[in-house]
């Protein structure tokens, strides 16, 4: 501890003065990470090499809380326009579509990373986690993997999964 430095609650929830703003390159870059992330993932990868960087789960996690968070802000970029479900859905179908000319991926699982971050990141609520949705439909053994809808019983069964 410092004793010369004195922080109160409003200083850690100041942000005034910061130049900080949310980017279309901001956006594009959750996306894309998430995407790729997800589509190693589902492949059966735990980290994925992706910029120079070794990406977990969090960085889903990360990325998909502020895609949702600025949805739910109608949050206002740098560049103009406002971050809508649909504005989101567009970046995420143009960003599969550039990863899988790149040869990033197999289409399915690219599709499949469309699919989860779709659910994780659009939804009305913020689900808790990527996860119980992504292993119902992707990672369980195909005798108990839901089909069609997810409904919450899927997605409780998801705990009762045995690795």
């Amino acid at each position: 501890l410092r004793t010369d430095v004195t922080v109160t609650e409003a200083d850690l929830l100041a942000v005034n003065g910061s130049a900080a703003h949310v980017t279309m390159a901001g956006v594009r870059t959750n996306i894309s990470a998430a995407l790729r992330y997800l589509s190693r993932w589902i492949g059966g990868a735990g980290a994925v090499a992706i910029d120079a960087l070794m990406e977990d789960a969090a960085t889903v996690e990360i990325s998909r809380a502020q895609l949702w968070q600025w949805i739910a802000c109608r949050t206002r970029l740098a560049e103009g326009p406002t971050i809508t479900r649909e504005f989101v859905t567009e970046m995420i179908d143009a960003e599969a579509a550039r990863l899988a000319a790149t040869g990033w991926d197999t289409a399915e699982h690219l599709a499949a990373a469309v699919d989860v971050l779709t659910h994780a990141a659009l939804e009305e609520t913020l689900p808790s986690f990527f996860t119980p949705y992504a292993y119902v439909k992707y990672l369980t053994e195909a005798s108990v993997r839901a089909r069609g809808e997810i409904t919450k019983d899927d997605l409780r069964r998801s705990e009762d999964v045995a690795v």
